[in-house]
């Protein structure tokens, strides 16, 4: 019995833990770190744009017997 309420004491303390934290901004150079990666990533998305709108342009530069393949008569 005194283990069963012990672990439920346990339990409620513990759930009531994230209402102790903090409400400012951490300090340290998380801000930096994560700006990097968002920078990183946005050249990673941008270069594949590029990409993509000129293999878009090129394949819609070709005339519509070059996009089809040629047919073999047998």
């Amino acid at each position: 019995m005194k283990t069963t309420s012990t672990l439920a004491a346990a339990f409620l303390i513990g759930g009531a833990t994230p209402a102790l934290a903090a409400t400012e901004m951490a300090e340290g150079f998380s801000g930096v770190f994560l700006w990097v990666f968002i920078g990183y990533c946005s050249i990673i998305v941008v270069a594949q744009s590029i990409v993509g709108i000129r293999a878009l342009f090129n394949h819609s530069g070709k005339s519509v017997a070059e996009a089809q393949p040629e047919q073999q008569e047998v």
